[in-house]
This record gives C-alpha cells, structure tokens and sequence, in this order.
C-alpha cells in the first residue's frame, strides 16, 4: 500500500466511504471515528497525514489539533481539514503551518483525491 492517512471523522458513512476511495487510490486508510481515539492511533500508527473533521463530539477537530501541536512526537504530522464550516480567520493564523489544506463538505471524490495526489508529489 501507499502513503497511510488517519481519517478522523465521527460520521460512520463518511469514514467508510472516505475509507473505500484512498483504497482505490492507492493509500492506506487508518480510521477513527473520535478524536480522542485518533490521538492515540497517531502515536502507534505514524500517518503520513491527518484528514481531519472539525464538527466532532466530546473532543473537536480544533482541540485535537491543539493536543497533536502540544505533543513533540506527534506536532510534526501534517493535516488537512475537512469540514462544513468556514475557517474563520484566527482559526486560519492559529493553525498556519500545520494544516495544510482545508475542503469544504461535502467534498467530491474526484477533489479529495487530486488535493492528497497534490500533497503527495
């Protein structure tokens, strides 16, 4: 398999079918369905990336990315953010650097996967 990506999302059909589409395109998917959880994949798994959800319960995708940045093995990771809501803009200069591309939901197959191909060359 290829590059590994944690996907964390805590929509079961989102994680599946974002799952079955790195798959195909060649990836390795390592998923999570809370972030909370996903910080511990993270540290066992080594993603090459993290493609985040922000609108998550009991922990959100901008207090797992605190914690990721708060923790040295693991502040290196890049992320991309997938999500509903519009970054505003002190979320964009906070989190500069470390996130390094940010789809809009619902995102196309054909968009996530030219963004990853992109990362990745």
């Amino acid at each position: 398999m290829g590059r590994r990506i944690l996907v964390v999302d805590d929509d079961r059909p989102t994680l599946e079918m974002v799952s079955l589409l790195l798959e195909r395109g060649g990836y390795e998917p390592v998923v999570s369905g809370n972030a909370a959880e996903a910080l511990g994949i993270a540290r066992v798994s080594r993603p090459d990336l993290i493609l985040l959800d922000v609108l998550m319960e009991p922990l959100n995708g901008w207090e797992f990315l605190d914690a990721l940045l708060a923790d040295p093995a693991l502040s290196s990771l890049p992320v991309m953010l997938f999500t509903a809501c519009p970054l505003l803009k002190g979320e964009r200069e906070k989190y500069r650097g470390h996130v390094m591309k940010v789809l809009q939901k619902p995102v196309y197959p054909p968009e996530l996967m030219s963004a990853l191909d992109r990362f990745f060359a």
